[in-house]
């Protein structure tokens, strides 16, 4: 937490050169100008007005207080004063003004703060407008506070210890410089060449992140969110899985409570379900764009730089220091804790940590080690008067005779499941697909469910049925991908590619060979991904519409004290359960609910011997129900300033794949949230707390 700061600024500030030197106590309630070489040594001043022209004044007072306007202040102002309170309007303050004073507070106005103004200062709070600051202001200054707007500074606060900016911070130009804490919890925009400090920096804004975000600063800590994309939400947002995989007689709770009735909210007020997915009445889902507005709001106070990326950590005394990749340069940051929510678990290798990836242990990484497939999916909508024509293009893509067969397969005229069949027979027919992951749609009137009666009604669907990657197109005689996809970045963009591609296949098969008026829905996204550079330009007008990243099933995961398996999972959902006894986890700290499910990768080869687990552990460690999520699997065994999220947990494959769904990361993103919160509060480890206290 900061230091508590010794005064208040309320406005605006223009600072200049050392006046009321070593004075005791001033306080000006009306106006005084043109003081000169005045009230040296004295222990007190007050006026109730206004004060201008001070030069060489109140040297070696011990106390100002003003309460109205302060200006044209210079030449050794207010130097190695002990405390100086402004209640209204300070400007022109130049020249080592308030040098190595022990406090200075304005209650209003600061402006055209200049040339080693505050310096060696051990407090300075500003509370409203503070503008033009240049040249090392607030040098070697303990703490500045401030709670409004602060622009264009220039090699200001250099090794102050403390900044709190809470609203606007803008133009700030090597500004900083080994200050130990900079806060900004509103806007912050053309910060360049500076290092920033906040108790807690999320690498990922995905549901994890996020929620560990909107935990963390609810309980007081000041939190950086980096982002690779310009979407909060992850997997159910920026990459587009935005119906809750929430399919078990789990409860909601916490922040996913909250989040899931402020959707409800947005569609009940425009007359619309939001139980449209699964072929049932009960699921729930919501469009990328209107999730990702929601948690937004929710993540309150916390820092978030977009299209951003950390690509370094070191160690330091009081916890990491982060270089992130950002829109604007390279950037430097310091933390407490650093917690890694990203989808790939890419911070875990930068800090220097142990890992599982498939099932390979770093540093000896088994080449023929496999990992799920992923997905690149895809909002796409119906178009009642005909596709618009930028949106139906003249060629298929190049091989897209594979893709046909493979679509053939889940999704055909012909479809077993044509009329009032199952859907779950394959192949389905067309509105049967819509009806798996079909989502509320805002710009087109009326409403629908997932039920069969609706399935006609369905405007607005997601993709993720039939395009897998690779699928059932299959990889070097198996199916999966092998970890290089995690290990290797430029493996892993050939992979992202080769996934959209068939994505795109498939809107030529249904405008094609099934002959629907479908395509691309262009209200959520209007980014080209990288991976669609070089496209035909009539297939770029689609993938712009696209998730600007794919849905990632499995990542890297930390290695802890303990290693969370299925048969712990198993065995911990049957308490109380067909007469079995207590076998609950004493440091529980969230709760999942889905199963096991592996897509692909999932031959007996790619589990982990040495957990003890095994192909057939998909069939008899299936969850009962419910089950805890153990705090132990937060925590890498080596680091004390680092914590896990999303799917990079200490534990194995199958547990993984029923602690990667949106729901249970959103639970354990607050989990951990909560518990880095904790320990920056109490300046203490995360794994010297007590589980109790995060429950």
């Amino acid at each position: 937490m900061y230091k508590k700061f010794s005064a208040l600024i309320l406005c605006l500030i223009l600072t200049s050169s050392t006046a009321f030197a070593n004075g005791s106590s001033v306080d000006i309630s009306a106006r005084t100008g043109n003081v000169s070489s005045s009230f040296a040594n004295v222990s007190s001043r007050d006026s109730g007005a206004r004060m201008e022209n001070v030069s060489s004044s109140f040297a070696n007072g011990s106390s100002r207080d003003s309460g109205a306007r302060t200006e044209n202040v210079s030449s050794s102002s207010f130097a190695s004063g002990s405390s100086m309170d402004i209640s209204a309007r300070m400007e022109n303050i130049s020249s080592s003004s308030f040098a190595n004073g022990l406090s200075v507070a304005s209650g209003a106005r600061a402006e055209n703060v200049s040339s080693s103004s505050f310096a060696n200062v051990s407090s300075v709070n500003i509370s409203a407008r503070t503008e033009n600051v240049s040249s090392t202001s607030f040098a070697n200054g303990l703490s500045v506070a401030s709670g409004a707007r602060m622009e264009n500074v220039s090699s200001s606060f250099s090794n102050v210890s403390s900044v709190d900016i809470s609203s606007r911070t803008e133009n700030v130009s090597s500004s900083f410089a080994n200050g130990s804490i900079v806060e900004i919890s509103a806007r912050t925009g053309n910060v360049s060449s500076s290092e920033y400090s906040h108790d807690i920096i999320i690498a990922g804004g995905g549901m994890s992140g996020v929620s560990a975000a909107i935990q963390a600063t609810r309980l007081g800590a000041t939190v950086l969110i980096i982002e690779p994309t310009s979407m909060l939400g992850g997997q159910a947002t920026a990459a587009g899985v935005s119906t809750m995989d929430d399919m078990t007689r789990l409860k909601e709770s916490g922040i996913y409570r909250e989040f899931m009735d402020r959707v409800r909210k947005h569609y009940a007020a425009m007359g619309k379900s939001i139980a449209t997915s699964y072929w049932k009445t009960d699921g729930k889902a919501f469009e990328p764009k209107v999730g990702s507005d929601i948690l937004k709001i929710m993540a309150g106070s916390a820092d978030i730089l977009y299209h951003s990326e950390i690509v370094s950590v070191k160690p330091s005394a009081n916890g990491k220091i982060i270089t992130a990749k950002t829109p604007n340069g390279t950037k430097i940051f310091t933390c407490k804790i650093l917690i890694d929510a990203t989808e790939y678990g890419d911070v875990i290798p930068l800090a220097g940590l142990k890992y599982r990836s498939g099932n390979s242990v770093s540093p000896d990484m088994n080449p023929d080690s496999m990992i799920q497939d992923i997905t690149w999916t895809m909002i796409i909508r119906k178009y009642p008067k005909g596709v618009p024509e930028h949106l139906r293009p003249k060629k298929p893509l190049p091989e897209y005779e594979r893709a046909q067969k493979n679509y053939t397969a889940y999704v055909s005229r012909n479809a077993f499941g044509a009329g009032n069949r199952s859907p779950f027979k394959l192949p389905a027919e067309f509105s049967a697909h819509n009806g798996y992951r079909a989502i509320p749609d805002s710009y087109m009137p009326g409403s629908y469910t997932g039920m069969r009666r609706d399935w006609k009604r369905i405007t607005k669907t997601g993709v993720n049925w039939g395009n897998d990657y690779p699928g059932q197109y299959g990889w070097d005689e198996k199916f999966g991908i092998p970890i290089a996809y995690l290990e290797d970045k430029s493996f892993r963009e050939h992979i992202n590619r080769e996934a959209l591609i068939k994505t795109l296949h498939f809107i030529w098969y249904i405008q094609n060979d099934l002959g629907e008026s479908w395509s691309v829905d262009e209200n959520e996204y209007n980014d080209l991904p990288k991976e669609a550079e070089g496209l035909p330009e009539e297939w770029k007008n689609i993938a712009r519409h696209l998730p600007p990243i794919p849905y990632v099933r499995e990542s890297r995961r930390i290695v802890g004290d303990y290693t969370y398996n299925s048969h712990a999972i198993y065995t911990n959902s049957e308490s109380y359960r067909n007469g079995k006894k207590n076998q609950e986890l004493p440091d529980s700290i969230a709760i999942g609910g889905y199963i096991l499910d592996l897509h692909t990768g999932d031959d007996d080869d790619d589990f982990e011997h040495e957990l003890g687990e095994r192909q057939a552990a998909m069939r008899t460690h299936e969850p009962a129900g419910a089950f805890q999520v153990p705090m132990r699997i937060f925590i890498p065994a080596s680091d004390d300033n680092f914590l896990a999220a999303e799917k990079n947990l200490s534990m194995s494959r199958l547990a993984t794949s029923a602690l990667r769904l949106q729901p249970v990361c959103m639970m354990t993103g607050q989990a951990v949230g909560t518990l880095a919160a904790l320990a920056v509060s109490w300046d203490v480890k995360p794994r010297e707390i007590h589980a109790v206290k995060v429950q």
